[in-house]
């Protein structure tokens, strides 16, 4: 199952000095749409078995970024926090189930983040 994200707000990187009530909308922004897509895109009967299963569960997110900048990879999954609360939000587990790995995928315009589970 994919859900395609877009490229993470560049306030949501933990290197950005956003204050923090407009850091405080872009996550709920962010989490409201990751939850959204998950809904969308992954059908009721696999979000309801990942729920009933006991355990961790694989997520492999690949970053497509906006352009060919160098970026750090615990950046850009630190700048995904909030997205995957909103995947484990629509999904109905606890993130902490969660077991990521990560890739780095081509540059694409505007950018996009690829979640699988």
């Amino acid at each position: 199952m994919r859900i395609d994200l877009p490229w993470p707000d560049r306030r949501l990187n933990p290197n950005a000095r956003a204050h923090y009530m407009q850091l405080a909308s872009v996550k709920k922004k962010a989490r409201e749409d990751a939850a959204l897509q998950t809904i969308a895109n992954v059908p009721v009967d696999a979000r309801r078995s990942l729920a009933q299963r006991e355990g961790a569960i694989p997520v492999t997110i690949t970053f497509c970024p906006p352009d060919n900048r160098r970026r750090d990879i615990d950046n850009m999954f630190a700048s995904l926090k909030a997205a995957l609360d909103g995947i484990a939000d629509g999904l109905r587990v606890d993130d902490t189930r969660f077991e990521p790995t990560l890739r780095r995928g081509e540059p694409v315009k505007p950018g996009r983040v690829e979640v699988v589970l």
